[in-house]
């Protein structure tokens, strides 16, 4: 696109520019930041959506909830884990030992791409929680703090 060429949608034009398509929420950013006024609209016309916050712990619960509805909290602690579950948010836990009552991210374990799994839609999926095991940066991390133990 020619630079200038994108202009800014309305809310009542989200719809439209949404629909029938999956949405990654934040795919380079905590979509938390993103006002619910925007995501509500987007999310209800898309053929699906996945999304991870991480600011969630610093929310009211009020506020993490109405996220939650359609973000995953995002941990890495088991401390983390344990307070994100007991504010009533699905978890997608990144972390070397997988948690007992957690499944296993497909696109990890089985290949399947986001977009036709879509599990991790918040709370509009009565699924259990998901777990992965860390990589890239956070697997590099994951090995130091092993070793430091």
């Amino acid at each position: 696109m020619a630079k200038g060429s994108l202009r800014t949608l309305g809310i009542s034009e989200l719809p439209k520019a949404f629909k029938g398509k999956f949405v990654r929420f934040g795919a380079y950013g905590n979509p938390s930041l993103i006002p619910l006024e925007i995501i509500k609209p987007i999310a209800k016309a898309s053929k699906g959506w996945t999304g991870y916050f991480h600011n969630w712990h610093l929310m009211s619960k009020e506020r993490a909830l109405a996220y939650g509805r359609y973000f995953m909290a995002s941990t890495e602690t088991e401390q983390s884990r344990i307070k994100a579950l007991a504010m009533g948010l699905r978890v997608f836990h990144v972390s070397p030992n997988k948690p007992r009552d957690f499944i296993e991210c497909v696109s990890d374990s089985k290949g399947i791409q986001c977009k036709d799994c879509r599990l991790c839609d918040g709370l509009n999926k009565r699924a259990k929680n998901i777990w992965i095991n860390p990589h890239g940066s956070k697997k590099n991390k994951a090995i130091e703090q092993a070793v430091k133990k």
